[in-house]
């Protein structure tokens, strides 16, 4: 009697190549062939993914996973995420070592104002991106009181850039 595991081998892994990701069980057209061979949907996901899936309070998440959910994340914000920006961050640091270590792994760049400082996660990127956005805002116009106002820290233009004169060369804004 034919099992049908080459054949759900075969679906899964080409779904997860469609998918960009672990399926989910909803997903799986043959699911309850999978679920009577394995006993549990994650049992046979870990069964596919040779057991790299670690339990995690009732829930099974790859690295794949936690990599494709902090790439969506990035591409949200257009910078590389803080750990206070992602829910699963304490599994990501369980999994990879160090959040930037996380990062590089879902190969995000990430260029640390202060590297030498772990607890430090100010990008050049997230600079860019919030000092490009506000001065779209306010038509190309930069001042300690309108960064305030966003909620950017000032202090941040002051260690990076020593003063705001500088800032505002280094982005091309109006003095």
């Amino acid at each position: 009697m034919n099992d049908h595991s080459k054949e759900l081998s075969m679906i899964y892994k080409k779904l997860k190549n469609e998918k960009k990701r672990i399926p989910y069980a909803s997903e799986f057209p043959y699911r309850y062939w999978a679920i009577s061979k394995y006993g549990s949907w994650n049992a046979f996901v870990s069964h596919e993914e040779n057991s790299n899936i670690k339990r995690h309070q009732n829930n099974y998440i790859s690295k794949e996973q936690l990599i494709w959910e902090i790439r969506k994340i990035r591409n949200q914000l257009h910078y590389p995420p803080h750990p206070k920006d992602y829910n699963r961050t304490v599994t990501a640091i369980n999994r990879f070592g160090t959040w930037r270590e996380f990062l590089k792994a879902a190969n995000i760049q990430a260029t640390y104002l202060f590297p030498e400082r772990s607890n430090s996660f100010v990008t050049l990127e997230e600079i860019d991106h919030r000092i490009k956005t506000i001065a779209e805002k306010h038509n190309g116009e930069i001042t300690d009181h309108i960064l305030r106002q966003e909620g950017f820290p000032i202090a941040t233009v002051y260690n990076y850039f020593g003063s705001m004169k500088a800032l505002k060369k280094h982005y091309h804004l109006p003095k």
